[in-house]
């Protein structure tokens, strides 16, 4: 059964992994395009504004975390009544959210975008039409939660790999339209967005429609199973708060203290962070259902197997994308944006530790989803998240350069990975020694032994040109490579492995 289900994770990993890098080129060249297009002015205002509507981007992360624990605990059991009548309940709670949001929205989001905001006098008004669209934006993404949380419990990553693919791509199209279209740029930029991201909601439902003929779209709900839905996403949405408002939050600080045109170098960078954070959480997408299988349903050896397993390769994919970047950021910027926004190069050097040490979380966080034991969790998680924002404004205050605030979460990020292991110890079957012998030591020892190369030759070689950058890339790739396989796989996985190889070379 173990074995079929390392296969299954296999597949969803190939399948992630190919969206990933289709739409991570696509990302990498509309970035360029539309910061051409918009200008670091318009661009930085598009940010700001919608990152403080992603402010309520909690709920969507709170929506989808418990749709996918509780749907996937009854696909785990094979019942398909309970499962209509938890897919029921979901239905309603994302319909009720969207009704929330477009209120909130409305009242406190135009106000603090028009008098709060550091933006230009002159496009005040674009900005109030810019959040109108990103709020129907995000109104959109929290009813897709309901398609899309089926999608993900039932593994179906073939299809969210396409629907991926086929959002960047009508993104592409977005990019096409403001090259040949002469109406003011932002204002386009922005209802193309929303059309986008209709589009997507509209073939998720339908695919789902299709699909999964077992459960429909109802309002015909449970009460008991809605409150019980209900309770745990208010706890999800505790964390997920904290979360979404020490990001977006972090960026209005920067808006208030350094101004739009900074916004856009934080822009640059956020998609940096999604292109890495992207490849490196594909694993744990596709691992999470499994996840939340095992310990919703009690096996905890299975799961604590899992955990240590996908935390390690989610940790070296990191390192194996993270090194290389940290010491060609400069030319590698040069290429790709010819233009570079202020402060984007520390910026992302920044970011990359800030996500060496933030990768850990994940699967940390998934089992305790699984578990369901999330009240104390949530809080205690939520609190500490939120020293980001009052750290951050002192470090401002003293005139501190914007990339400061990555190294403030990460030394946050640091503290909480000690919460989380020491809950896993209460809930989750594993503690301290566990965690560290299957996990923490291989990765310090991976990340030392892989680092002394790359860094001796950043310091040896001191001009920047394409041949010298891909020396250091391919001595990146091969140093953590080589390190990984030796230092810090199980000798189970490392027999896998070998077995891979010879059987892909039996095929040459």
């Amino acid at each position: 059964m173990s074995t079929e289900r390392n296969k299954k994770i296999a597949k969803n990993t190939v399948f992630l992994t190919i969206r990933v890098l289709v739409v991570t080129l696509i990302s990498l060249y509309t970035s360029r395009v539309i910061l051409q297009e918009l200008g670091v002015d318009d661009y930085g205002i598009y940010n700001i504004v919608g990152g403080f509507v992603a402010l309520v981007n909690f709920l969507t992360f709170a929506i989808s975390a418990a749709m996918q624990r509780f749907l996937r605990k009854e696909i785990e059991q094979h019942n398909n009544f309970r499962l209509q009548n938890v897919y029921s309940s979901c239905c309603v709670l994302a319909v009720l959210s969207i009704l929330v949001t477009i209120i909130v929205l409305e009242l406190i989001g135009t106000w603090f975008v028009l008098d709060k905001l550091n933006i230009p006098s002159s496009r005040i008004d674009v900005a109030f039409i810019v959040l109108q669209f990103s709020i129907f934006n995000v109104c959109c993404e929290i009813f897709k939660q309901i398609f899309h949380s089926l999608i993900v419990s039932y593994e179906k990553m073939n299809f969210y790999a396409y629907i991926s693919i086929s959002d960047a791509v009508l993104k592409l199209g977005v990019v096409y339209f403001l090259s040949i279209i002469s109406f003011d740029k932002l204002i386009l930029f922005s209802a193309l967005q929303s059309f986008v991201a209709f589009g997507i909601l509209a073939i998720s439902g339908l695919y789902c429609y299709w699909q999964f003929s077992n459960v429909r779209f109802s309002f015909k709900t449970n009460i008991k199973d809605l409150r019980e839905i209900v309770k745990f996403s208010f706890w999800n949405s505790i964390s997920s708060m904290s979360d979404v408002a020490y990001m977006h939050g972090s960026n209005i600080l920067v808006n208030l203290f350094f101004g739009v045109t900074v916004n856009a170098a934080m822009g640059i960078t956020n998609q940096v962070k999604s292109a890495v954070y992207t490849l490196t959480r594909n694993i744990q997408m596709a691992a999470n259902p499994q996840i939340l299988g095992y310990y919703s349903t009690g096996d905890y050896i299975e799961g604590k197997k899992l955990v240590f397993r996908i935390s390690r390769f989610s940790y070296y994919i990191m390192l194996l994308l993270g090194l290389p970047l940290f010491l060609n950021v400069d030319y590698i910027l040069l290429i790709w944006l010819v233009k570079i926004p202020p402060y984007c190069p520390d910026l992302i050097r920044s970011l990359i530790l800030f996500c060496m040490f933030d990768i850990f979380s994940g699967p940390l966080w998934t089992s305790m989803q699984g578990k369901g034991k999330i009240r104390n969790y949530q809080l205690i998680i939520s609190a500490i998240l939120l020293l980001n924002l009052p750290l951050t404004y002192i470090a401002f205050s003293c005139n501190m350069p914007p990339y400061v605030l990555y190294l403030i979460q990460s030394f946050v990020v640091t503290i909480l990975l000690f919460i989380r292991v020491w809950f896993a110890k209460k809930y989750c079957g594993f503690g301290f020694r566990d965690y560290f012998k299957s996990f923490i030591s291989k990765a310090l020892i991976v990340t030392f032994i892989s680092t002394i190369l790359p860094i001796i030759l950043a310091f040896t070689v001191k001009d920047v040109n394409f041949v010298n950058t891909l020396i250091s890339v391919v001595v990146s790739v091969v140093s953590v490579s080589f390190a990984v396989y030796f230092y810090g796989m199980e000798y189970g996985e490392r027999n896998m492995i070998d077995e891979k190889i010879k059987h892909f070379l039996r095929l040459k």
